[in-house]
């Protein structure tokens, strides 16, 4: 959706004079950000049902994001001036490519303030990213329930990757295995 102009049917006619007035920006996140960066990924480790997982600080944050060796790379999203989104993304590497590619780790938008645009604009952003970095592809993960991401993404032209099944192993099982080896 180009930002500013609501989509045929899909509000009001008040919604889309409200929508018509939004100024939606996104940029690289400032240590300013990170603040409101850090609500917002509460706000969707809540929607995701993971705060039992959620041991994310403000700080810790900031300092993988602007300390001595970034580890995560952010774009705050705002509409009409205020945070309403954000995503966070970081090099990971293609052995066959022998290039690095980026990874889309989260990317959100506030309830309140969906389907204005502000998602493509950030997704947008990343993607030019990956093209100024000659990054041979940007990959993420969506979870299989969520119809709308899995579609958002499909119109972006990606594709699930049917041959690839995720792992992870978590600390406490990288401590447990390593003591018993």
């Amino acid at each position: 959706m180009v930002p500013g102009v609501a989509r045929e049917g899909s509000r009001s006619a008040a919604g889309r004079r409200e929508e018509l007035t939004r100024r939606i920006t996104v940029e690289k996140a400032s240590e300013q950000d990170i603040g409101g960066i850090a609500v917002l990924l509460r706000e969707l480790a809540e929607a995701d049902d993971a705060l039992d997982e959620f041991e994310m600080t403000a700080e810790r944050l900031k300092q993988h994001a602007f300390g001595i060796r970034p580890a995560i790379e952010f774009l705050a999203g705002y509409v009409d001036g205020e945070l309403a989104g954000f995503a966070a993304f970081y090099h990971n590497y293609s052995t066959y490519h022998a290039r690095p590619c980026l990874y889309l780790e989260d990317i959100y938008v506030t309830p309140a303030r969906r389907r204005l645009g502000l998602g493509r604009q950030l997704i947008n952003e990343v993607l030019k990213i990956s093209i100024e970095r000659d990054c041979p592809r940007v990959d993420g993960i969506v979870y299989r329930d969520n119809r709308n991401a899995r579609r958002f993404y499909k119109n972006l032209g990606a594709k699930p990757l049917k041959q690839w099944t995720l792992y992870r192993v978590v600390r406490k099982d990288v401590i447990t295995y390593l003591e018993e080896e």
